[in-house]
């Protein structure tokens, strides 16, 4: 009886032995597939990722009939603090400003970064005026952040275009373009404010 404990105990090890390199495979998949949907600078949405889940979440609220919500956001003059600070500067103002959105957004928001200074949301469940107050209080967080980025004073602020589908009916390549349209008109008006399309259907 001895024996047969000892070969149980040994089959138990074996087996807890061969889970063991499973298990740290499983968690450095989990990683690289983690390390393939984010942004390495933002630790954001990277875009095919945030395109993948925006599609997902917008035919989920078609089914629900509830609105949805596309911003853009696109730092202002990004050009000239990358001309003045350098681009190490540049790429800290993008990582602060992505952690300001993750804060000044809600959970349920998808978040990501489309490339260069511009970022997308997708808001479901959210009115055009709801966006609206939101992105403005943004624009406000981030123009009054007190930007000081390695001992340099770094005047940052963002234009945000907005568009809005009711039932979530419109695809998310015209929401992106009227979007993209909203923050044009938004940098021509001044920059660091919100302007949304004029579909609201």
């Amino acid at each position: 009886s001895t024996r047969k404990e000892s070969s149980a105990a040994s089959d138990v090890y074996k087996r807890q032995g061969f889970m063991l390199p499973l298990l740290s495979f499983s968690h450095t998949e989990n990683q690289l597939m983690r390390l393939a949907e984010l942004d390495d600078l933002t630790q954001l949405l990277n875009r095919r990722e945030f395109l993948k889940r925006a599609n997902l979440t917008l035919l989920h609220s078609r089914h629900q009939q509830h609105s949805v919500v596309v911003l853009m956001i696109d730092l202002d003059h990004f050009k000239q603090i990358n001309d003045k600070w350098g681009h190490a500067i540049g790429d800290l103002a993008l990582k602060k400003v992505a952690d300001l959105l993750k804060v000044g957004l809600r959970t349920s928001d998808l978040i990501g970064r489309l490339g260069g200074e511009e970022f997308a949301v997708l808001m479901p469940n959210t009115s055009a005026e709801q966006a609206a107050l939101i992105g403005q209080r943004l624009c406000e967080r981030i123009a009054h952040h007190a930007w000081e980025i390695e001992a340099r004073p770094v005047k940052l602020t963002v234009s945000v275009g907005g568009s809005s589908s009711i039932g979530a009916l419109r695809d998310l390549k015209e929401l992106l373009a009227d979007a993209d349209n909203a923050l044009y008109q938004a940098k021509a008006d001044g920059r660091n404010r919100i302007v949304f399309g004029s579909q609201l259907s």
